[in-house]
C-alpha cells in the first residue's frame, strides 16, 4: 500500500537478482591488418588520455606500449592514470604559442573531454593523417575536428591487441620533441612555484601537495581544474573527477557531496568562490559529512575571465564579466554546522592544511583568500617563466 494504515502488514516479494554478464566488442583480423599497416606506415605516432575511470590494468597495458615503441603519452589530470612512468602533463605549458613539439601523423584518444585548450588547439592547427578515437559507447565525439575512426571498444583489450601486433620501434626524434620539452617545463613549473609569491596558484599547489592518499579530489570549473591540471599531482593513489562538458559551475558541491556519501573516502573539493556559492543547497540534507574537505579559493568574483585575453580587453570586463561579490563561506559553515578556518597568506595556509584532513566529526571547510589582479600577474608570469621567456 502507499499509505499503510495503522497496524497494516504487508510482505515485500522475494528479491530477483538480474545478472548482467560480461561481453565484449572485438575487431575483425582484416580491420586488425589494415590498422598496423596505417601504424607502420606513420612515424610520428601520439597517444591522448582523456577523462577516464582509473585503471591499473589500463596502466599496465600503456607501460607496455611505451616500452615496446616509444610512443609519448599525453595523460591530463581527470584521464587519472597516474602512476603511467614517463608519461606527457605539462603540455598545456609548452603548448602555448608557437609550439616546438613536432605534430603527429597518427593520432590516438581515449575518454572523455579533454581541458587543455592549448592542446585542442594545437591539434587543430596540426591535423594529423589519422585519428582514432577508443570509448565505449556510440556517442561520436570530434572535438578535435578531425576523426577518422571511431571504436566502440574497451580501451583494455584495443591497447593489449594493438600492443601485440605493432612492431618493437622508437621514434626518438618524435619521442624527444614532447618528453624533452615536458620535462625541462616541469622543472620550471616546479621553480616557480617554490619561489613565487602567494595566491591563488601557490595555494591550489600547496592544496594539491597536501592531499592524502588514497583520496578523491573534486575540482569546480573555472580555474580550478585549469590550476590542477597546470600543476599536477604528485601523489598517484587519488582520484580526480570533474564536471566537465558543458564546463559551468552548477553541481560542483552537489559531486562532491554525493562521492563523500558513496566512496568511503577523504573527499576533497577545491573550489571557486562564485562555483561555491552558487551550489550551497548541497549541504541542505541530513546526512554527516565527516570525510568531506571543501578549499574554496575566494578571488572574490569570477577571476578566470581575468586570465583570458579578450574578456579582459573589453571595456565592459568588471560590470559584466569580472561579478564583483563580498561574500565570503563562513556563515555557510555555520549554517550547516561545519568547521571552518581561513588563510590569507603562505605561512596561514601551512598550517591550516595540517589540521585540515585531520579527523571531524563534520565536513570541513578553508577558505583562501587572493587578490584577483595580483593573481592575474602571477598566472601570466608562470606561464611566460615555464616557456623560458
Amino acid at each position: 500500500p502507499f499509505y499503510p494504515s495503522d497496524g497494516e502488514t504487508y510482505l515485500f516479494p522475494a528479491t530477483r537478482k538480474i545478472e548482467p554478464l560480461k561481453t565484449e566488442k572485438t575487431i575483425a583480423e582484416s580491420s586488425w591488418n589494415q590498422l598496423i599497416t596505417t601504424w607502420k606506415n606513420c612515424s610520428n605516432r601520439l597517444l591522448v588520455l582523456g577523462q577516464m575511470e582509473p585503471n591499473s590494468e589500463l596502466i599496465t597495458i600503456l607501460a607496455d606500449l611505451t616500452q615496446k615503441t616509444n610512443t609519448p603519452i599525453v595523460n591530463e589530470i581527470t584521464a587519472n592514470q597516474h602512476g603511467l612512468n614517463g608519461n606527457i602533463n605539462k603540455h598545456d605549458l609548452f603548448l602555448q604559442g608557437e609550439a616546438k613539439v613536432d605534430a603527429p601523423e597518427l593520432l590516438i584518444t581515449f575518454g572523455k573531454s579533454l581541458i587543455s585548450k592549448n592542446l585542442k588547439l594545437f591539434l587543430r592547427k596540426n591535423p594529423p593523417k589519422y585519428h582514432w578515437h577508443i570509448h565505449e559507447g556510440n556517442k561520436l565525439n570530434d572535438g578535435l575536428q578531425h576523426l577518422t575512426h571511431s571504436f566502440d571498444l574497451n580501451a583494455e583489450y584495443f591497447l593489449s591487441e594493438l600492443t601485440k601486433r605493432v612492431p618493437k620501434s622508437h621514434s626518438l626524434n618524435f619521442s624527444s620533441s614532447w618528453s624533452d620539452l615536458n620535462e625541462s617545463t616541469k622543472i620550471k613549473s616546479r621553480e616557480f612555484l617554490s619561489q613565487s609569491e602567494f595566491g591563488e596558484l601557490k595555494a591550489a599547489g600547496m592544496a594539491l601537495k597536501a592531499l592524502p592518499s588514497d583520496s578523491q579530489l573534486h575540482l569546480a570549473n573555472s580555474m580550478s581544474i585549469r590550476y590542477a591540471n597546470f600543476i599536477g599531482l604528485e601523489n598517484g593513489s587519488i582520484e580526480v573527477y570533474c564536471n566537465r562538458g558543458t564546463s559551468g559551475i552548477d553541481g560542483s558541491n552537489g559531486t562532491a557531496v554525493g562521492a563523500a556519501l558513496n566512496s568511503g573516502k577523504i573527499v576533497t573539493l577545491l573550489t571557486g568562490d562564485m562555483a561555491f556559492l552558487y551550489d550551497r543547497n548541497a549541504f541542505w540534507h541530513s546526512y554527516e559529512l565527516n570525510n568531506l574537505r571543501i578549499i574554496v579559493l575566494n578571488n572574490a568574483g569570477g577571476g578566470i575571465f581575468g586570465m583570458i585575453k579578450g574578456p579582459r580587453s573589453q571595456g565592459s570586463y568588471e560590470k559584466l564579466f569580472q561579478t564583483n561579490q563580498p561574500l565570503t563561506a563562513k556563515l555557510t559553515a555555520k549554517e550547516y554546522g561545519f568547521e571552518y578556518a581561513a588563510a590569507k597568506g603562505e605561512e596561514e595556509l601551512e598550517y591550516e592544511l595540517k589540521q585540515f584532513f585531520k579527523p571531524s566529526s563534520s565536513a570541513k571547510i578553508l577558505e583562501v583568500f587572493s587578490d584577483p589582479r595580483k593573481n592575474e600577474e602571477i598566472f601570466a608570469s608562470y606561464k611566460a617563466y615555464c616557456l623560458g621567456l
